[in-house]
């Protein structure tokens, strides 16, 4: 007897397996929930950076490494305000408290873009799982938080829609 094919997991599988009670934004009462938990999601994941951040900055600092203390005081600063604007709800709560629906045309590109969010996600936090102080480490990090930020601004705009 032969196992069953698996499918490949579509976007909406794969955010769910990461995120708890990420379920999608297909029926109107979950619509606030799922966004409430991919939210939180992202903002526990950019919270747990502050510590290997604080830790690199503790380390420039007792090397008087101060250009790079600057920086990474920056990225931090960063961090923490996303953090704080996904706590928020900037750009999305009024959506959800106007009683606003996802047409279904929205729901698939809204999936991707919270897939790309959490990839990045992933993606920034293994810098910190070995980081490497290399030239470019701290360029990197801004530019991934800068890429978080655009893909929550476009996803704003998506759930805002037009007007």
């Amino acid at each position: 007897m032969t196992a069953p094919k698996s499918r490949p997991l579509t976007f909406l599988d794969q955010l769910a397996s990461y995120i708890p009670g990420y379920s999608g934004y297909q029926d109107r009462a979950g619509q606030r929930a799922t966004n409430h938990a991919f939210r939180n999601a992202i903002a526990l994941g950019l919270e747990s950076l502050k510590p290997p951040l604080e830790a690199l900055i503790r380390e420039c600092t007792r090397r008087e490494a101060h250009t790079e203390v600057h920086s990474l005081e920056r990225a931090l600063h960063h961090l923490e305000s996303m953090t704080q604007r996904l706590r928020a709800g900037v750009g999305t709560d009024a959506y959800f408290a106007g009683g606003g629906h996802l047409p279904p045309a929205h729901e698939n590109p809204l999936y991707e873009f919270d897939h790309a969010l959490y990839a990045k996600l992933e993606s920034l936090k293994q810098r910190f799982e070995m980081p490497s102080l290399h030239h470019d480490f701290l360029a990197e990090v801004e530019a991934d938080l800068r890429e978080i930020e655009d893909k929550l601004d476009e996803r704003a705009l998506l759930i805002r829609g037009p007007g």
